[in-house]
């Protein structure tokens, strides 16, 4: 095996596994048309295949989530997944791609992202039931396991624990995910810059390694920031090609889902200022229709939106012109959106608009800013929008929501360095 593939077999294979979460309540499993009696089941006389990229989970409806991870060689390596009722395994499907994609150094703490051939493997499980925590393995060849789990998305009525992280950038980057890891969230929502070229060893294959720890133990849905449109066509080669299509939306940077009751929306702010007007028009449509969808749904208990770029923060990124802001804050309060969480501003911002809560939160690793920047220059412009805002604090971390049983959501902002709580609130469960 090559240096490359060796090295980095091991450390990716080491986090996937130190994540893994096999001692789960498993539960009733299916799977979908990949899944077939006739997988490989003596793969330990095969070679050992690396992964380039860990197995991550997303979650798509209740029953359905996909899990995906990366290669170097196109040779399907089987998945099984474990429940009460027993096994099951199924044979990835295999998309190959050779890549120009070229970033970082290639030394002992971080890993470069290496032209060549790459194969994305992804396994489609249905049928699940809602809330059960599922063993997933990956058998490696050689005799060697990737092994984690997920809990399926929880239907209404029951519990859940989300994180969310945005701006990430190694080194910090790791210790953020380290503490959010500990928390043992279900669900894992990155609300962008996932990677940025500003530095030679924040890579994307650094970043995979660090969200192992998270992505062991939990499933992950992301949206887009800017810094995925760098160069390189970065956008379509790096995020597309491992990310989408997101929940609901086939094909799209945007998409829905749902977690114990809540809708979850994930809203691409980026595509449109990089030069595609027509996803702008279409993500448009899909965010009206989809809101009017989840406000009319009586299993729908909250709708919660994620997207990268802040509505309302007096950062560096305090919004001038607030026409478009202001129509996109109309639109979720009459369709009774309780939470908007937005990253880009590498720090924590809290703002209660019309009942509506807006939390900015970029800092999970990235060089910090001043959420204080531009505040003289909103007071002075709009005065009345000082009071919207009721914490605010220049830390690294993460945001942790609860969702209750009865619809409730307990909000709390965790500080990475300390691991307590500089902010807390509460949403009300539905009347």
């Amino acid at each position: 095996m090559s240096r490359f593939s060796r090295r980095r077999f091991l450390v990716l294979s080491a986090a996937a596994s130190a994540a893994a979460c096999t001692g789960g309540k498993g539960a009733e499993s299916g799977a979908g048309s990949d899944a077939g009696s006739d997988a490989d089941s003596g793969t330990a006389d095969l070679p050992l295949v690396a992964l380039s990229k860990p197995p991550w989970v997303q979650p798509l409806t209740p029953s359905t989530v996909r899990l995906r991870f990366e290669t170097r060689e196109s040779r399907a390596l089987p998945v099984t997944l474990a429940g009460p009722a027993g096994e099951v395994t199924a044979t990835p499907s295999l998309r190959e791609d050779d890549l120009t994609y070229a970033w970082g150094l290639d030394d002992a703490d971080t890993m470069p992202d290496e032209p060549g051939f790459y194969v994305v493997q992804e396994v489609l499980f249905e049928d699940l039931v809602p809330g059960e925590t599922y063993a997933w393995r990956v058998d490696l060849g050689g005799g060697e396991q990737a092994s984690g789990s997920f809990r399926a998305p929880p239907a209404r009525g029951d519990t859940a624990r989300v994180a969310w992280l945005a701006d990430s950038m190694w080194p910090r980057s790791a210790d953020v995910a380290a503490v959010a890891a500990s928390q043992g969230p279900d669900l894992v929502v990155h609300g962008g810059d996932m990677v940025y070229q500003s530095s030679p060893i924040d890579t994307w294959s650094t970043w995979f390694q660090i969200m192992a720890g998270l992505t062991g133990t939990a499933a992950m849905a992301v949206t887009p920031g800017n810094h995925e449109f760098e160069d390189m066509d970065e956008a379509h080669v790096m995020f597309d090609r491992l990310l989408m299509p997101q929940g609901r939306a086939e094909g799209a940077r945007y998409g829905s889902f749902d977690v114990a009751g809540v809708r979850w929306l994930v809203f691409d702010t980026e595509s449109g200022s990089h030069g595609d007007a027509e996803a702008v028009a279409d993500q448009q449509a899909w965010l009206e229709s989809a809101l009017a969808e989840a406000a009319a749904d009586d299993a729908v208990t909250a709708i919660i939106v994620g997207m990268h770029r802040p509505m309302y923060t007096f950062s560096k990124y305090w919004v001038e012109e607030p026409t478009e802001r202001d129509a996109r804050h109309a639109l979720f309060q009459a369709h009774g959106v309780s939470l908007v969480l937005c990253g880009h501003c590498h720090a924590y911002e809290h703002f209660v608009v019309d009942g509506v809560h807006y939390v900015v939160d970029g800092g999970a690793g990235a060089l910090l800013y001043d959420p204080d920047e531009e505040l003289e220059a909103a007071t002075a412009a709009r005065p009345d929008e000082v009071a919207l805002r009721v914490a605010s604090s220049k830390s690294y971390g993460f945001t942790l929501l609860d969702i209750a049983a009865d619809g409730a959501i307990s909000v709390q902002r965790l500080e990475a360095d300390s691991g307590s709580a500089i902010d807390a609130f509460e949403i009300a469960a539905p009347s």
